[in-house]
């Protein structure tokens, strides 16, 4: 009878509905989606929601701007139960995060981290088709020096870092240490307005950036 007890236990702890990994869960943490304007947050979120419809095998019960939950499953289902929550990080940018769970103590289906997976890879992946054009340099949040900073509240502009060769960035005189306060008539401290203003230039416009560099205010001019 110890025996027996002893082997059910060993099982319980070992099942436990998929336990994570400390490898699977930087894993998905690393894919979490994310979306730097409300057009690609937009189609972050509808992507979200017919993912949930469509995988998880409970019903959605609450749908709002920034969360789904669906109903939980009966006691021991294996059928996913999942909610979602969108959040804004401090550097403007936005995060669609999604939690599974199953009722079953041994086996969820599917698995937790491959629910996660697929979803950070699905979402992901339709938000990619909202991205505008590409100009050829890493923009980071900057204080008027130049300093890099990690809040909105605390960014003067867009420092350039790594301008790429024959980038639209390059072409138009943009040097690594330029702050780019505004594109166009967008005025930028963070990723997610600079992706807003980005999204309003089409292949082949003339665009106007305005930098500083070492203090001094510089418009420069763009191709698209």
């Amino acid at each position: 009878m110890r025996n027996i007890l002893i082997i059910f236990v060993a099982l319980v702890i070992s099942g436990c509905a998929g336990k994570i990994t400390q490898q699977q869960q930087e894993e998905m943490n690393k894919t979490v989606p994310t979306c730097s304007s409300s057009r690609q947050c937009d189609a972050g979120w509808s992507a979200a929601r017919a993912w949930v419809s469509n995988n998880c095998g409970m019903k959605i019960s609450t749908y709002s701007s920034d969360y789904i939950e669906t109903y939980n499953s009966p006691p021991d289902s294996p059928n996913l139960y999942c909610s979602v929550e969108k959040n804004r990080l401090p550097n403007g940018s936005t995060v669609i995060n999604i939690t599974v769970n199953c009722s079953n103590i041994f086996v969820c289906r599917p698995d937790k981290y491959s629910a996660v997976i697929n979803f950070n890879k699905s979402v992901s992946d339709y938000i990619s088709q909202f991205e505008p054009i590409k100009i050829g340099v890493y923009l980071g949040m900057s204080d008027i020096n130049g300093n890099v900073v990690g809040d909105t509240r605390d960014s003067y502009g867009m420092v350039a870092k790594n301008v790429s060769l024959h980038s639209r960035a390059n072409a138009a005189g943009i040097l690594d240490g330029d702050i780019i306060i505004k594109i166009n008539n967008y005025r930028v401290r963070n990723q997610s307005e600079v992706t807003s203003a980005l999204e309003s230039i089409s292949v082949g416009d003339d665009v106007k950036i305005e930098v500083i560099r070492g203090k001094t205010p510089i418009t420069l001019n763009m191709k698209a």
